[in-house]
């Protein structure tokens, strides 16, 4: 499987709810950064499999995803770079939230090592943000 597949099975599995597939895809070892100020409940950095298992668990927990899309894959060398646009509900709020993103993957062994989210995150604090 080419890395940009390996990233396309992410994303499908990512759209099922199939967590264990995205875990069991990634390299033990995977450092993961969500950028985002800590208004953002799933914000931070994580390592390893079993953190990346709380990031996701606090994701469900805390958004409603509406529109997921994925615009973009591209891959140079080690590095597969998504782009894509996303519609999200907070759970707490009930607000919503519309923003582009960027994720960038780093592969070794056919695996992702690293992964980077990026996001215009002030639409995020504001829809976390209680009334």
């Amino acid at each position: 499987m080419s890395n940009v597949e390996t990233i396309q099975s992410i994303y499908a599995a990512f759209g099922k709810g199939d967590i264990p597939h995205i875990l069991n895809t990634l390299a033990e070892d995977v450092d993961w950064k969500f950028y985002g100020p800590a208004s953002i409940p799933f914000a931070g950095h994580y390592h390893g499999r079993e953190d990346i298992a709380r990031f996701f668990g606090l994701v469900g927990a805390n958004v409603e995803i509406e529109v997921y899309d994925i615009q973009e894959i591209e891959e140079t060398g080690h590095t597969v770079i998504v782009q894509g646009f996303q519609r999200v509900k907070a759970r707490p709020t009930g607000k919503r939230w519309e923003t582009n993103f960027v994720h960038i993957y780093t592969f070794d062994h056919d695996q992702p090592v690293k992964v980077r989210e990026y996001y215009d995150t002030a639409p995020m604090v504001e829809a976390f943000r209680a009334n």
